[in-house]
Parts: structure tokens; sequence; C-alpha cells
């Protein structure tokens, strides 16, 4: 099998799960820092991807080349290989008010997650949730968050969306939407809007200190009643 080949393999894939809905032409634009309508002409047939372009795709996305070939019935079935899951780090300690904020990932502890699904995440963790009163409706005291603590993600705020802050070393789990000065962020809790925080000075990397990342996903263990 040629490189063109394991190309041309990769791009019928990427097709199958755009098609299935497992995966859409924006993330894939994102993957690759390509335009979307570069992505969708090349699942149209009409372009191909570089190679530069086939490696940030895979790397991100969990795949190998053991996920493009096609091996008789039996033939490196078990390849670690050819795995679909990632494994993402727990953060030691938990967030929420009064502790300090999690940083350092537990050497022993991590959870598995679809590959495809963390694939335009970055520094994805995992970190388990303390009480926080003013959440309780929403978070619940051991609940699992995934975070995405893309630098981009925290300074384009997604209205509305909900995300780790430092206060002061604490850290601590809120909804954020964008102020109406340069340099504001509107803080809420389960209530509504509460407070405005002023970043000062109203640049981006004082906003990543505050915003340090995007709660994506959470899970939570069901206890018997």
């Amino acid at each position: 099998m040629y490189l063109s080949e394991l190309a041309t393999a990769l791009t019928e894939r990427l097709r199958s799960r755009v098609a299935n809905g497992e995966i859409s032409e924006r993330r894939l634009a994102r993957l690759t820092q390509l335009s979307q309508p570069h992505i969708h002409n090349v699942l149209k047939g009409k372009k191909a991807l570089s190679l530069q372009a086939c490696d940030r795709i895979m790397v991100r996305l969990g795949m190998t080349v053991y996920d493009l070939v096609s091996f008789p019935d039996g033939v490196c079935a078990g390849c670690p290989q050819r795995k679909s899951t990632v494994e993402v780090p727990l953060l030691q300690g938990s967030l929420g008010p009064g502790l300090p904020l999690p940083r350092v990932p537990d050497p022993l502890q991590s959870f598995p997650f679809r590959a495809s699904f963390i694939a335009t995440l970055e520094g994805a963790a995992v970190v388990r949730l303390a009480e926080d009163p003013r959440m309780a409706d929403i978070f619940r005291p051991n609940d699992l968050v995934l975070l995405d603590q893309s630098r981009h993600r925290r300074r384009q705020l997604e209205s509305g969306g909900y995300y780790v802050i430092n206060r002061r070393g604490e850290g601590i789990v809120r909804r954020l939407w964008a102020g109406p000065g340069r340099g504001e962020l509107l803080v809420g809790d389960q209530t509504g809007i509460v407070e405005t925080v002023r970043v000062w000075p109203a640049t981006g990397e004082h906003m990543l200190d505050i915003v340090r990342a995007r709660v994506v996903w959470v899970g939570r263990y069901l206890l018997a009643g």
C-alpha cells in the first residue's frame, strides 16, 4: 500500500463518519486548519488532503494506519494501535468553593473517551466536583466533568456556557457571558447573572488567568435509593 492509498482510505473514513453524523465538516476544518469549503471539496472528491493535514486529523482523532488498512478476519484484531478510545487524565483534588484549583494529573487514574468525541479539545482533563451550593441544581458533589483548556475557546466565550474560573486561587464552575465593556465578564450561577468581573488590563492573557477551562461534559454515579 502506498501513501496516496492511505490518504484515500482516510478520506473515505472521514466521508463515512460525516455521513453517519459522527463528526461534522466544521470540526474537520478545525482539525486540519483548513477552510470548511476546502474540506467540503475534499469529501466530494474534488480536492485531496495534504500529508500534513492527514497527520493532524489522525493525531486528533486517535487514529493510526492500522485503522485505514483492511486486515483478514482475526489478523491484528487486538492491535493496541487500533483503539478508538483515548485515556483522559483525572486531575488530583476537587473543584469547588474554598478549594485550590486542581492542576496536577493523577498518575494512577484516567477515564476513557471516544477519540472522535475529544478530537477538537485541547488539554482535555477530567476533574471531580466538590459541593457548591450556588450550582446545586445543576452539579452535584462527586460529579465528573470533562474540561477543554483551549486558549482560543477561553478567549472566545460561548455565551452562557459553563467554565472553570479562577477566583483568587480557588476553582469554581460558573456560567459566563462576555460583558458589554472590553474586558468584562458576566458571571452567573443557577439563578442567573449575579456579578460582573472586570479583567484588567483587558487583554487575552489576563483573561486566561481567570477563565481556565470550558466544561464540555458531565457524568455522575447513580446511588441506590
